[in-house]
């Protein structure tokens, strides 16, 4: 049994990965995870929820910026 501590967090939730990447990028990477879940049948909702919570980073990218990315992919 491992023991839940912060790195082990940010591996499930892959908070960290982003941390000091600039918006642009962070946006391109969350556009090609969009294209990517919806190529694979995924529902609008399932990527918005999941996506927006992987790609933002508290403080600086809020989720609210990176739903728009997603919702111009599944509308495409």
């Amino acid at each position: 049994m491992k023991t839940i501590n912060e790195d082990i967090l940010k591996e499930i939730t892959g908070g960290g990965l982003y941390d000091d990447a600039p918006l642009e990028v962070i946006l391109e990477k969350a556009e090609e995870s969009a294209i990517m879940l919806k190529k694979n049948g995924k529902p609008l909702s399932y990527a918005q929820d999941m996506l927006s919570r992987y790609y933002s980073v508290p403080g600086r990218v809020e989720r609210e910026i990176i739903v728009p990315v997603i919702q111009r992919v599944y509308a495409g």
